[in-house]
């Protein structure tokens, strides 16, 4: 039946589909009609059962006909949900073939469309593309770091160099003291008093300074060299 329905040439199927919808629509109204017919009996059952009720105790005669009326439409109803029950499965399965139509042409026009996509489509292209945008993205990651590179601040300043400026100016500094000392002397009249220690003291000193100066900057040195 599935081959009947989905073989054959597009014209072909578009008439059996149409066929199918049209046998759709023609259960769907007698069901419609045979419901209506059976809400109509149920009425015709209950109003026999009043009858029956009513005139039991005074007409048995009209009471017993109105039973046999109730027995005929109570078979008729039980005919009826039969040919329903039928119209009810034979609509179910009309149903599901139109919907396995609807799911094949979809499925024959999504393979036309990749078929169509992947001829337009060249393997060397797409590897040449990706190639260009990894390098593309490259470039911008290069960019991007040396954008963001931070800028050398006052604290990366060679200490090598600060310390030997530092050693120069205790030097001057040493030196200024020593000419105002002697300029103040000069002044009032009076030599220094003449020293009653040893005066190569203040020189070894100056030394000394001037060998730890050198002594932290040979140290630095090695520390950057290592």
């Amino acid at each position: 039946m599935l081959r009947r329905i989905f073989g054959g040439t597009s014209n072909k199927k578009e008439e059996q589909s149409s066929s199918i919808r049209e046998s759709l629509q023609k259960v769907k109204e007698c069901e419609e009609m045979l419901i209506k017919r059976q809400n109509f009996l149920e009425k015709k059952v209950q109003n026999e059962v009043s009858i029956a009720k009513s005139r039991g105790k005074y007409n048995r005669r009209i009471a017993l006909h109105a039973l046999r009326k109730k027995k005929r439409y109570e078979m008729e109803l039980e005919r009826l949900g039969g040919v329903l029950t039928r119209l009810n499965l034979q609509r179910l399965s009309l149903e599901n073939a139109i919907m396995n139509i609807s799911i094949l042409e979809v499925l024959k026009d999504s393979c036309r469309a990749l078929k169509h996509v992947n001829e337009s489509m060249d393997v060397n292209k797409i590897y040449d593309i990706i190639d260009e945008t990894d390098e593309l993205n490259q470039i911008s990651n290069d960019i991007n770091m040396a954008i963001s590179r931070p800028v050398k601040m006052e604290n990366e300043i060679d200490d090598v160099e600060l310390l030997r400026e530092l050693g120069v100016l205790e030097n001057e500094k040493f030196s200024d003291n020593l000419g105002r000392s002697a300029n103040n002397n000069n002044i009032n009249g009076k030599f220094p008093p003449v020293p009653t220690h040893d005066v190569t003291s203040k020189k070894d000193d100056k030394n000394k300074r001037s060998k730890d100066v050198e002594d932290e900057l040979d140290d630095l040195r090695a520390w950057a060299a290592s």
